[in-house]
């Protein structure tokens, strides 16, 4: 049976806090929002987005990107698609996220790997991610949420 899989168009709702769990060999770290999501009967409800940001374990560092301006067809779906979750599970196209097999991030740069988490939010991914999710929520944007 597969994970449900999906996205969700919101909007950010709180501060964002930056927390630790502890693992057997490192400690992972996650940038925590809530986001305000159009429920069935026109209310809001409140669900808690976890962002891996990183780890202590200089083996196991996160990869990611921070593309501005991106521009791809995929941007014109997701704008026109309803607010709330939107599942894809079993899909393979786009707007379904598959960045080993696929190529919408092609053009973008390169890959960049997290700084190694020392407990602050000052190192990357985190600080970058701090200052977009802030702007968003200060301008009310839409955000869209990948996973599961």
């Amino acid at each position: 049976m597969a994970l449900t899989y999906g996205f969700l168009k919101c909007k950010i709702a709180s501060d964002t806090t930056f927390k630790s769990s502890r693992r057997k060999q490192e400690v992972q770290y996650h940038l925590h929002t809530m986001l305000a999501v159009p429920a069935a009967d026109g209310s809001l409800e409140q669900w808690d987005s976890a962002i891996n940001v990183g780890t202590n374990d200089s083996d196991d560092l996160l990869q990611y990107k921070l593309v501005s301006d991106f521009q791809h067809p995929v941007v014109a779906t997701l704008r026109a698609a309803l607010s709330g979750f939107t599942d894809l599970t079993g899909t393979e196209q786009l707007p379904t996220l598959d960045f080993l097999r696929s190529t919408v991030l092609s053009g973008t740069g390169p890959w960049r790997n997290s700084d190694i988490m020392d407990g602050s939010d000052q190192v990357e991914p985190v600080a970058a991610l701090l200052r977009l999710i802030g702007q968003a929520r200060a301008a009310n944007s839409d955000v869209y949420v990948f996973g599961r």
